[in-house]
Parts: C-alpha cells; sequence; structure tokens
C-alpha cells in the first residue's frame, strides 16, 4: 500500500499558492486517491514516462501534487477558463481549450495516446467566491454563470430569452426543482415588466415561492445550461470512447452530482466486460476537513489485463 506523505502533499499546494491566492481556498478533492492510483498504474505497466492529460486542470492542485510525487510524468493541462490558466505554476504546461478536445491535442512525449485521461468535473470554488468569475449568485451578482467568456451566452440571455417550456426543463432536468413549472412562468411575468441582470431577482422569486431552500439547485440548473455540462460531458466520453480505450491506459474521471455519475455509468456499462471498472467514494477524513467534497465520486476505468 502507497503511503501518502501529508508533507508532500502541503509543500505542494505551498508551491501552488506562491503568488497565486486563487487556490488559497480551493482544496482537491481525493488527491491521496488520485496520486494512489496514478502510482499503481506505473508500477503495473512497467512505464518509465506517463504523458497524462487533465482536461480541466483549474489551478493545477491535482497535477502539481501528481508531478511533485510521481518520476517522469509529463502532464499537459486543459482548462476552458482562461483566467485559471493565466494562474497556474510556471511548471505546468497548459492550454485554454474544452475538454471535449483533449483528442486533438499531442502529449508532451509526441506520442499517438494520453496514458492517463484526467477530467475533474468540479468548479473551482474559487470561481463562485469571487463575482468576477460570474459564477456567485450573491444577492447583487450578475446572472453570468459562464465559465469562459468565449461561451456565447449567459444565465440572463436564458431567462430573458427561453420559452417556459424550455425554462421549465432546465430547472425540472438539472435542479430537481419541484415547482419548476411555476418558477418558469413567474419568471416569464416577470421579465415583461422588467429584464433579469442580477441574481436577487431570482433570489427574490424563490424566496416568494417558498423555495428558499432550492437557491444552490436553481443556480446549479442555470450554470449546467449556459455550459451544457451534461451534453459536454457526453461529447468527451464519447471522444474517449473513439480512443478505443487502448491497453495499458488509464482514465480517471471525478463527479459531484447524480447526473454526471449517470452520464459516466452509462458510458462504462459499455466497457464492463473488458475493463475493471472501480467507484471510489471520499473518505471520512476528506469529509470532515472539505465538506464539498462528500457529494464526489472517483470512476476508475483501467484495462483488465494490467
Amino acid at each position: 500500500m502507497f503511503k501518502f506523505s501529508r508533507l508532500k502533499f502541503l509543500k505542494s499546494l505551498d508551491i501552488l499558492q506562491e503568488d497565486n491566492p486563487i487556490l488559497k481556498k480551493h482544496y482537491p478533492v481525493m488527491h491521496k486517491e488520485i496520486l494512489e492510483r496514478v502510482l499503481a498504474f506505473q508500477k503495473k505497466t512497467f512505464k518509465n514516462n506517463i504523458d497524462m492529460v487533465d482536461c480541466t486542470i483549474g489551478t493545477g492542485a491535482h497535477s502539481s501534487i501528481l508531478l511533485e510525487n510521481v518520476k517522469n510524468l509529463k502532464i499537459l493541462g486543459l482548462d476552458i477558463d482562461e483566467r485559471m490558466i493565466k494562474n497556474l505554476p510556471q511548471n505546468i504546461i497548459a492550454k485554454q481549450d474544452n475538454f471535449i478536445n483533449f483528442y486533438k491535442h499531442k502529449t508532451l512525449s509526441d506520442t499517438k495516446y494520453f496514458d492517463i485521461i484526467f477530467a475533474d468535473l468540479g468548479y473551482n470554488i474559487n470561481q463562485v467566491y469571487d463575482e468576477s468569475y460570474g459564477l456567485s449568485y450573491k444577492k447583487n451578482s450578475v446572472l453570468d454563470m459562464r465559465y469562459s467568456q468565449s461561451i456565447q451566452y449567459t444565465a440572463a440571455d436564458l431567462l430573458n430569452n427561453r420559452s417556459q417550456q424550455e425554462l421549465r426543463e432546465i430547472f425540472h432536468n438539472y435542479g430537481n426543482i419541484h415547482k419548476a413549472n411555476q418558477l418558469a412562468k413567474i419568471i416569464i411575468d416577470n421579465r415583461q415588466k422588467e429584464k433579469f441582470e442580477r441574481a436577487n431577482q431570482i433570489i427574490d422569486i424563490l424566496n416568494e415561492l417558498s423555495m428558499g431552500d432550492q437557491i444552490m439547485k436553481t443556480f446549479q440548473a442555470l450554470r449546467i445550461a449556459v455550459n451544457q455540462e451534461i451534453n459536454n460531458l457526453n461529447l468527451f466520453l464519447e471522444k474517449v470512447q473513439s480512443q478505443q480505450i487502448v491497453d495499458k491506459q488509464l482514465i480517471l474521471i471525478i463527479t459531484f452530482h447524480s447526473l454526471e455519475a449517470e452520464a459516466v455509468q452509462k458510458f462504462i456499462m459499455k466497457f464492463k466486460k473488458q475493463f475493471s471498472i472501480k467507484i471510489i467514494k471520499p473518505s471520512e477524513d476528506e469529509i470532515k476537513e472539505n465538506p464539498r467534497s462528500r457529494s464526489a465520486q472517483l470512476f476508475e476505468i483501467i484495462n483488465k489485463s494490467i
């Protein structure tokens, strides 16, 4: 059993936090489990050099820990958020791109396939705390919800232009909102008087409907719709499948809510005879230290021959 060095982990975060204040509140979920699996993969495959793509590199927390602890590992990072790329440590090579396009990029060793494909589907917590990122739903926040300025439309655009049926489906399908149709109807009525621009306009409606406990789910639904998260996840999985998950390749995906987990589970069912599939949940200690990790699931997909 690999013994994880917490001292090394803290050192890795210290390196990241130098001149990089954005990471100070962010905690890389299941970092220990990720590291254990990468080291085990390296040992079992006898690979001297490993090429990995971190499809959602964010501030580089997971990748920095891996680079600190795994010998001869090369990581190419991708992130749709150009602001995240700008804040990465200098030792991480990254490009701005949607994670669905990982297959278009060459490995750092110029080989055909990546040995490890990693995707953390969660957002960086600072994207919510920092209102300039557009994911915040504090009362005076702008109704944006985009991961990147390159995304065509905002949450305000959805609320001001989509039909009642479309809004109902967004709230029902992506947030499991129990009064989805009623919420959609009031939004349609209210936008005739005043365009939606700020988060408090939605929060006020939810409070009027005695739905204050569904504020987070409502904004989750808007975020998923704006960024086409489930559609993009399915496209990503299709591209992973088109790579045929070659021998001696490791796939690691972290999900955070049931819609993501369901999409990944449907994908892995296609490979259950050929591949070893494990679903790992965070330890009790991690949940205590980082409550946000409670809903996380790590999917490990690896060829049974390894």
